[in-house]
């Protein structure tokens, strides 16, 4: 069976899921299951509809945890998920009641993205410090364009303000460019100079270009997105069930 992915699996347990409460966390063991007692005490004590595993500090490498800070810093400015400064210490680790579960159900998105849907669905949440293990065995599958893919859909599956930057900055261009050729008629009417110069011109057709390019990146990015949802395939397919 074709591997869907971290967040289409909790997708698929979701689904599968028929309690009142269910706990999402990694298979690494860096998600310390003797914390659930805890998760469980503490939804049940507070209320809340989910409560979340705000890491103390992680057993992670400095270049992961800069690049993790910088998206989730991005992420949280161009995104429409209320991203609190607690949620940039989260990652999977949570409980979450039944409102969310059937809530989630109802979610067949591609590009469904675990914590950031329940961040938009508006529920109550709590949060309970946790301490993250070291990795039990092997090698983390996030790498770097994994992890800039994960981004990237959580960007776009989100918001629409990458395609108003994108048009900002055409505006800009646009009002520069209008700004540089009045001078340019000004001065050549004014004064009898032009300007004249190879690298000029190539720098120009260059910076234009590539802000043209920039610009059908992110259109077809959500393109894409819609093309993937007018097929309606199944999002994930399971091969066989145990214990359910």
């Amino acid at each position: 069976m074709k591997n869907v992915g971290q967040h289409l699996a909790i997708k698929a347990g979701i689904d599968a899921c028929s309690g009142d409460y269910a706990i999402v966390m990694d298979c690494d063991l860096q998600d310390n299951p003797k914390e659930i007692p805890n998760f469980y005490n503490k939804i049940k004590e507070c209320g809340a509809d989910a409560v979340w595993g705000r890491r103390i500090s992680r057993q992670e490498g400095f270049l992961k945890k800069l690049y993790s800070k910088t998206a989730s810093m991005i992420s949280s400015k161009l995104s429409d998920a209320n991203v609190s400064e607690d949620d940039k210490h989260c990652g999977n680790y949570s409980i979450i009641s039944k409102k969310i579960i059937d809530e989630l159900k109802q979610r067949n998105e591609p590009y469904f993205v675990f914590g950031t849907i329940v961040s938009t669905l508006g529920f109550s949440k709590q949060y309970l410090k946790i301490e993250q293990e070291s990795r039990a065995c092997g090698k983390s599958g996030y790498n770097f364009f994994k992890g800039l893919k994960l981004f990237l859909r959580i960007l776009i599956n989100n918001s629409n303000k990458p395609l108003l930057f994108s048009a900002l900055c055409a505006v800009i261009l646009f009002v520069l460019c209008g700004v540089f050729t009045l001078k340019v008629i000004i001065w050549h009417i004014l004064f009898g100079q032009r300007i004249v110069g190879y690298t000029s011109i190539m720098a120009s057709i260059y910076l234009i270009g590539g802000l043209l390019f920039l610009n059908l990146g992110l259109i077809s990015l959500y393109i894409g997105q819609i093309f993937k949802m007018t097929q309606n395939r199944p999002i994930y397919m399971i091969k066989k069930k145990v214990n359910l």
